[in-house]
């Protein structure tokens, strides 16, 4: 919550702009984001309410092929510093770089239930990184053997005039369709939610890939 995020910090005011669900998980944790540092090689530096601190020095953005993005941290804790790698993604492409001793074995059932009640579900991972030498790190190097630490589970809520508007076109002829990148059972749990089809509807859902449905 507090370094695996896109959140910059206006300085003259104080507001933070990014993607508005990681600003909520942010003020959710109590952290406040620090981006005046006398160190260039830092991006910004993090600290709690409680205590917890760290510097953020890497951060491989979200790429929509490997649905994920990652960052290396200098954690700070009564023992001392150490590297840590964090990274965060859609449950599915995140299970292919966890360690799979890792993932427990209901997994994918709690993926689930879930998504098919339209939560959007993140699957978060950290790794330790052996050593003091961030610059070498690379993203295969963070995004490997990453250890399970839980999901992030969201609830987007519909506006009260979506399911009207939606409507609206409906009854003037107007195809309605969705395009999302959440898991296809949170989107179809969406559709069923606003109008866009209906749970008396049969669903099929597959995959394409080099030009096949599957």
């Amino acid at each position: 919550m507090a370094s695996n995020h896109s959140i910059i910090r206006i300085e003259a005011t104080g507001e933070m702009i990014g993607d508005p669900m990681e600003i909520k998980l942010f003020e959710f944790g109590e952290f406040t984001l620090n981006q005046s540092l006398a160190d260039p090689e830092v991006i910004f530096a993090y600290e709690s309410t409680r205590g917890q601190r760290g510097e953020v020095f890497r951060r491989f953005e979200f790429d929509s092929d490997l649905q994920r993005m990652s960052v290396v941290v200098k954690v700070a804790s009564k023992e001392g510093t150490a590297l840590v790698a964090y990274a965060k993604g859609s449950p599915e492409m995140m299970a292919t770089i966890m360690e799979k001793s890792s993932i427990p074995s209901k997994y994918n059932e709690v993926l689930k239930e879930y998504t098919s009640n339209g939560f959007r579900v993140l699957a978060i991972g950290s790794k330790r990184i052996q050593g003091n030498d961030h610059k070498s790190i690379t993203r295969e190097m963070a995004e490997t053997g990453v250890i399970f630490n839980g999901f992030e589970v969201f609830e987007n809520k519909l506006k009260p005039e979506t399911k009207g508007a939606i409507r609206e076109l409906k009854d003037a002829k107007i195809g309605v369709v969705m395009i999302t990148g959440d898991n296809a059972l949170t989107g179809s749990n969406i559709g069923y939610k606003c109008g866009i089809s209906h749970r008396n509807q049969g669903m099929i859902i597959c995959d394409y890939k080099d030009g096949k449905f599957t």
